[in-house]
């Protein structure tokens, strides 16, 4: 029996869409699952880096950006370190409507979109069935770009262990509090040593403010004290707080990424910054290598190719992400003095946040830097 579709790709987020529309682009049937109707809520600081926007090949409408992302203010008790580039280091969009506009541009180009939910994988023969609540979709492979919780992990591999991922809690906040805490648009303060091995945040969106925390879960006591203390340092009213939690992949770590004909794209995958949490980047980057391994290897090779495709490409920069990481939390305060004594560290994280460089060129010109 002929498949109904070439590849079938689940989940909506930006490695999903990129999977189903270059997919199409390539010529293949392509049906992408969505969850739920879009556009709808998203936990994210909602940063698209300038790396994200090149790989995407896409023009943003202007009514998307919320604003361009112009500064970092790293923080540790007294000490403080920031810098603005000459050009911005992405934007700030809200991932309830840039996710709806991805999924429109992936259908656009001539994928299917039904919202369900999936629910189970399995095969038959030579094809792959995807289970969902009313229905059983045939195709020939699955991209799976669900979040790093996901039950639809389990044919692939086990989920995260604590210590191979972070918890996350945020929330937003009117901009009127954007005096009180001396930030302006654009504007991104990280707030280190406010939990274990993680950072607290405040992001200007323009028109609102983010104000979140993560870090790695094997370290967490109490995450929604923990917040509540942040925020009291804030200023902040109480009656205010009311942050939502969610779960991201540490990148870095050797992950199963594929097996026969199904591929994991994104915080499926586990392709997240372990210093930034920056996913995005990777999300696009690898649903695309995930949608051209279909299309090019035949049969049970694709999982092997996309594999060594991640592990060449982007594994090498993410296990350094997890050293960078390390260093930072393991003495946030010796961490700024090191950034805040020549200026070319700072220029060289810069590159690194636009991937223009890498973190072991960042760790090795502090390294020469303060020897």
């Amino acid at each position: 029996m002929r498949d109904d579709y070439d590849v079938i790709v689940i989940g909506g987020g930006p490695a999903g869409s990129s999977a189903a529309r270059l997919s199409a682009q390539l010529g293949m049937r392509v049906l992408l699952l969505e969850k739920k109707p879009m556009p709808r809520p998203k936990l994210c600081g909602g940063w698209v880096s300038g790396y994200a926007l090149r790989r995407l090949a896409l023009p943003i409408p202007s009514d998307l950006i919320e604003t361009n992302f112009n500064s970092i203010e790293l923080k540790h008790r007294s000490a403080h370190v920031s810098f603005a580039p000459s050009r911005p280091l992405g934007v700030f969009v809200d991932r309830a409507r840039f996710d709806h506009f991805l999924v429109r541009e992936a259908e656009r180009e001539g994928a299917a979109v039904r919202f369900e939910t999936a629910r189970e994988l399995s095969r038959a023969g030579s094809s792959s069935l995807v289970h969902t609540s009313d229905h059983i979709y045939r195709g020939g492979s699955v991209i799976v770009c669900t979040g790093a919780s996901s039950a639809m992990l389990g044919g692939i591999r086990p989920l995260d262990t604590p210590n191979r991922s972070a918890a996350c809690i945020e929330q937003c906040l009117p901009i009127e509090y954007a005096d009180r805490l001396r930030i302006t648009p654009g504007a991104a303060h990280l707030h280190l040593g406010v939990v274990q091995h993680g950072y607290g945040w405040i992001l200007h969106h323009g028109s609102y403010l983010m104000i979140g925390i993560g870090c790695r879960r094997s370290r967490i006591q109490n995450l929604q004290e923990t917040y509540a203390s942040f925020w009291n340092a804030l200023g902040l009213p109480r009656e205010l707080i009311k942050p939502k939690g969610h779960i991201i992949p540490l990148g870095g770590y050797r992950r199963s990424l594929g097996k026969q004909r199904w591929l994991l794209a994104g915080d499926a995958a586990g392709l997240v910054d372990a210093f930034s949490g920056e996913g995005i980047a990777g999300a696009i980057e690898s649903g695309q290598m995930a949608a051209e391994a279909l299309h090019h290897w035949p049969g049970d090779h694709a999982a092997q190719a996309y594999t060594a495709a991640c592990r060449q490409k982007l594994l090498p920069d993410l296990r350094w992400s997890l050293r960078f990481a390390r260093l930072c939390y393991w003495a946030p305060g010796l961490f700024l003095r090191l950034l805040s004594h020549r200026r070319a560290s700072l220029e060289n994280y810069v590159e690194v946040l636009e991937r223009r460089s890498n973190y072991r060129a960042l760790l090795m010109s502090i390294a020469r830097l303060h020897r």
